[in-house]
């Protein structure tokens, strides 16, 4: 890890203030809570939300003030040792806060919180807008753990630290516990992705692309209707193919019973009885085989 970002303290009961980042914010310095004080304590009550970064950014700083040749400009910045000595401190403005204001450049090029916090100090370009928050470098808040190790919370000033801290400046922060310190987070590649892309401005089409679309369109509608005209005659041809069978299979019809009327009627078959006509069927062939039986017993 190459870098970390202030974490804030708070302004504890009976103080009205609440999120700070350092003690002269509160009403009472001695009500001030170090962020190393606030590890422990819960994420949302007491404070604990002063510990996040949009808590950080949305801290209020102050605004110098100028009135030069009756032009009257207004900056925002940290402390009045950030304006320039043309300049009136004007204290905290609600419009002023961490993430929009534009902080200043050291002359050998870091972005600091405040002028005092450069090394060398021959010059200071106040309200540098390639100074971001995220670009400020800043110090932070030592202190020995149980181990004898030492552990550092960013802050922003001295004013930061607690009774059992010792303040280091922004240039041996490095040096002291192998990361630097800054004043925010350092945008993330793909939430800077996200912002150009919501920056994507998309052009209006040209009249060559307008041209295109209505051709398109144009083409779109007759080939709708030609496909159209085609179901309408399938389906006309369909409905007369039905027609003309039915009609068909009418006339079939007609014309088969047509040639059944026209038949003969059947013939009647007399059967003739065999035997003497004048007694019923096969009583003379009856007696000849009473007759012939008689004879037959006398042998």
């Amino acid at each position: 890890m190459t870098r970390k970002s202030v974490q804030g303290g708070y302004c504890d009961w009976p103080d009205s203030f609440g999120c700070a980042l350092t003690k002269l914010e509160c009403d009472d310095p001695a009500n001030f809570r170090s962020s190393r004080q606030m590890q422990d304590g819960p994420v949302m009550a007491h404070g604990g939300s002063c510990r996040w970064q949009e808590e950080i950014k949305q801290t209020v700083l102050g605004q110098c003030s100028s009135n030069k040749d009756g032009a009257l400009t207004k900056q925002c910045a940290t402390d009045v040792g950030a304006c320039p000595p043309d300049n009136e401190w004007k204290g905290p403005k609600p419009e002023c806060t961490v993430a929009t204001t534009s902080f200043g450049r050291c002359d050998y090029g870091m972005c600091a919180w405040s002028h005092n916090q450069c090394t060398e100090d021959n010059t200071w370009a106040p309200f540098d807008e390639g100074c971001t928050c995220d670009k400020v470098q800043v110090g932070g808040c030592s202190r020995l753990d149980t181990d004898g190790e030492k552990v550092l919370y960013c802050a922003v000033s001295e004013d930061a630290c607690d009774d059992e801290q010792t303040w280091i400046k922004a240039q041996e922060v490095k040096t002291a516990v192998g990361f630097d310190c800054f004043l925010c987070r350092e945008e993330s590649p793909a939430a800077a992705t996200n912002t150009a892309s919501s920056n994507i401005v998309i052009a209006a089409p040209t009249e060559s692309a307008s041209n295109i679309s209505a051709a398109g369109t144009t083409t779109i509608i007759i080939a709708s209707s030609i496909l159209g005209s085609l179901i309408v005659l399938l389906i006309v041809g369909l409905v007369m193919w039905r027609v003309f069978r039915t009609k068909r299979a009418v006339k079939r019809a007609a014309e088969w019973r047509g040639k059944e009327e026209e038949a003969p009627p059947a013939t009647a078959i007399e059967v003739n009885n065999f035997g003497n006509s004048d007694g019923e069927y096969g009583q003379d062939s009856a007696d000849n085989m009473d007759n012939a039986s008689i004879l037959s017993d006398d042998k």
